[in-house]
């Protein structure tokens, strides 16, 4: 396990990575009219199918429910999530009552670090770094 001096430096070797205040993470934005896969797709999905009656998207749905009756597990997933509905993800906060989340997140990491084995000192410097950094961004 690594001591306090080695996440100290790691902690300030990446400082100068850290996004800056009012930089966006992709500067140059997303090229112009590039063709967008999505609506090709619901183009070609719809045409009817050579040889059938049926569109691509129709024999792609059946062959899928085939699969799903052969007991692939995907296919079984995949017809399961569309027709019931995905399984919602649990999340488990842990909050005092009346504690806002940017507390009850700064509580959490402290604990954790504590755990980690950093001093009050590193804890509250990096505390203090990250509230100077978010007020940065506001």
């Amino acid at each position: 396990m690594a001591d306090k001096a080695t996440k100290s430096s790691r902690i300030e070797r990446l400082k100068p990575y850290r996004f800056k205040p009012g930089q966006s993470g992709n500067p140059k934005g997303r090229k112009p009219n590039l063709p967008q896969i999505a609506p090709m797709l619901r183009e070609l999905g719809n045409e009817i199918a050579p040889g059938s009656t049926k569109t691509i998207f129709e024999l792609i749905m059946r062959n899928t429910l085939l699969k799903a009756v052969n007991g692939e597990p995907w296919a079984v997933q995949f017809v399961a999530d569309r027709t019931e509905g995905k399984a919602l993800d649990r999340v488990q906060v842990d909050m005092a009552v009346g504690e806002d989340l940017d507390t009850a997140a700064m509580r959490r990491m402290i604990a954790e670090m504590e755990k980690e084995g950093f001093s009050l000192g590193e804890i509250d410097a990096h505390a203090r770094s990250a509230v100077a950094d978010d007020e940065g961004r506001n």
